[in-house]
C-alpha cells in the first residue's frame, strides 16, 4: 500500500488523527514536522525565526522528498499546513492518496489561539488575516485531496478500507 498522505489547515487535528489512525491500523506514522524539527534541533517556531520562512520550505522539501524516497509504504504521512502548496512537493505526490482532514476555521482558529506561540505563521497574522489564509489554503486542500475526511473516525474507516482494497489486490 503506498504511503497515504495527510494534509489539512495548522492546527486541524493531523498528527493526532493520524498517529492515532496508524497506531489502530497497524501503519506507521511519519510527522513532517517532527522530522524537521529533529533534524534541526529546534521547533518550527525557532526554525521560522532563526532562518525565515523560505529557507524553513526548502527544509520541509528535503525531507518530505526523502521520506517518499524512502521505505515509507504502509504509513500515513502527516504533512505541515504548507507543504502541499509548495509545487516541488506536489509534483512528487502522484503515487500517494492524499487525504485533507476539513476542519471547521471556528476549531482551528480556538487550538491556534491556545498554542499561537508554537505557529510562526498564524502569529504574524490577525483574526481576518488568519480567516482569510484558512478559506485560501482550503481551496487548495479541496483540489488536491483524493479524499475528505472530518475526523479521525472518518479517517480510520477511510484507511481501513484503503487497506482492504490492497490486500484483495495482491
Amino acid at each position: 500500500m503506498h504511503s497515504i498522505l495527510l494534509t489539512g489547515f495548522m492546527a486541524s487535528g493531523k498528527t493526532t488523527a493520524g498517529s492515532l489512525v496508524a497506531a489502530k491500523t497497524n501503519l506507521k506514522f511519519i510527522d513532517t514536522d517532527e522530522l524537521i524539527s529533529k533534524r534541526m534541533g529546534l521547533n518550527i517556531a525557532e526554525i521560522f525565526s532563526k532562518f525565515g520562512e523560505p529557507e524553513f520550505r526548502r527544509i520541509e522539501n528535503e525531507v518530505f522528498t526523502s521520506i517518499l524516497k524512502s521505505d515509507s509504504s504502509d504509513a500515513i504521512i502527516s504533512t505541515g499546513g504548507g507543504l502541499l502548496l509548495n509545487q516541488l512537493n506536489i509534483s512528487s505526490i502522484s503515487e500517494h492518496p492524499v487525504v485533507f482532514l476539513d476542519t471547521e476555521f471556528a476549531l482551528v482558529q480556538q487550538r491556534i489561539l491556545v498554542e499561537i506561540s508554537t505557529r510562526p505563521v498564524a502569529a504574524s497574522l490577525d483574526q481576518a488575516g488568519l480567516e482569510k489564509l484558512f478559506h485560501s489554503r482550503r481551496e487548495k486542500y479541496l483540489e488536491l485531496a483524493d479524499f475528505v475526511v472530518q475526523n479521525s473516525e472518518e479517517l480510520e474507516k477511510l484507511v481501513n478500507k484503503m487497506k482492504m482494497e490492497n490486500d484483495n489486490e495482491k
